[in-house]
């Protein structure tokens, strides 16, 4: 990818961050989580296009784990997401998108944690 292209998923990682608090704002928590999900998964692609351009992950079912573990790879250890967390900030996700009910804030406030240890590791600079 060329270096415009990883530039616009740093911009798009921030915009759909600001959508997310945004969202929340509102209380409308399952799209919040899907803003600030996009957000985190934006920011780690730019992360590892930024290292590697050539980078190419999956298209469809795996390419956010394929996202994720090539991330990993290029950060610092002590800096590095812990892998449980990305997976529960995903369970959320799912849920908020897929489950017929609405997430509650306490819910929310719980994913929103998991945002936060992984989120603000990444090299978005």
């Amino acid at each position: 990818m060329d270096s415009a292209g990883i530039e616009i998923l740093r911009e798009k990682s921030y915009e759909n961050y600001e959508a997310a608090m945004l969202l929340q704002n509102k209380k409308y928590y399952a799209a919040s989580i899907n803003r600030y999900y996009y957000s985190t998964l934006q920011a780690m692609k730019y992360a590892v296009l930024k290292n590697n351009p050539h980078f190419q992950p999956p298209v469809g079912k795996g390419s956010h784990d394929a996202i994720y573990e090539q991330y990993q790879l290029i950060v610092d250890r002590k800096s590095r997401p812990k892998a449980t967390d990305f997976i529960t900030m995903k369970k959320y996700r799912n849920d908020a998108d897929y489950s017929v009910r609405h997430i509650t804030e306490n819910e929310f406030n719980e994913f929103f944690r998991y945002f936060m240890n992984i989120y603000w590791k990444i090299d978005k600079c």
